[in-house]
């Protein structure tokens, strides 16, 4: 999450949070890391969150000016359209990560839509405003329709993808050698037990063509 506070007093002016599962603590620090960011991340007493606070006028202002992030981005955010198409994967993944989730429920002793491999059913979503929506919906190409996800006036939705085979296929766009490096750990081992079901082997970070086709 990130936030741009707009305090009156000026040593709050631009300061950026980002506040993550304390299971994702490791992302932080990556993070950290690669911002050159000295200070201390935040542990919440119950050790379920953890969040990095920077005040810095010139990552606030590039962060809002490269990314389009603004203030209350909840509602208002718009996915910039100056990202080059082949880093476009790696944005929505960024998205994935930090709104988004996969889930995996137990599938019954039977066939369901077709799929009789597996013993599990996954499906992975997406939550952003609409126009978030609309652009992760083109990206996958897909017609899947939204839900609202509150019952008021907020420019705030979810997208759920189903199908296994599906979304094996819309995870070989997200994953490969180098965003293998920089994703949330949790959510690319989900992904991965969903390949394990249909033996499907990574190789070095990427999925092979023939193991789609033969999907």
């Amino acid at each position: 999450m990130f936030n741009r506070r707009t305090d009156r007093d000026a040593d709050y002016a631009h300061v950026l949070t980002i506040g993550l599962s304390y299971k994702d603590k490791s992302h932080l620090e990556k993070f950290k890391e690669f911002v050159d960011f000295s200070g201390d991340l935040y542990i919440d007493k119950d050790r379920t969150k953890i969040t990095i606070t920077i005040n810095s006028r010139r990552l606030v202002k590039d962060i809002m000016e490269k990314y389009d992030i603004t203030k209350n981005k909840t509602d208002t955010y718009t996915p910039p359209d100056k990202i080059p198409s082949h880093l476009k994967k790696y944005f929505v993944l960024g998205l994935f990560d930090s709104d988004g989730s996969m889930t995996k429920i137990n599938r019954p002793n039977k066939a369901v839509n077709g799929h009789v491999k597996g013993l599990y059913v996954f499906g992975m979503s997406f939550t952003g405003t609409m126009e978030t929506i609309i652009y992760i919906r083109n990206f996958f190409g897909s017609t899947v329709k939204e839900t609202k996800r509150r019952e008021n006036d907020s420019n705030n939705y979810t997208i759920l993808f189903q199908g296994n085979i599906q979304l094996i296929k819309y995870g070989s766009k997200l994953y490969d050698k180098y965003s293998k490096k920089f994703c949330m750990k949790r959510k690319y081992k989900k992904y991965c037990e969903l390949l394990e079901q249909y033996n499907i082997v990574v190789h070095d970070g990427n999925i092979m063509d023939y193991e789609l086709v033969n999907l």
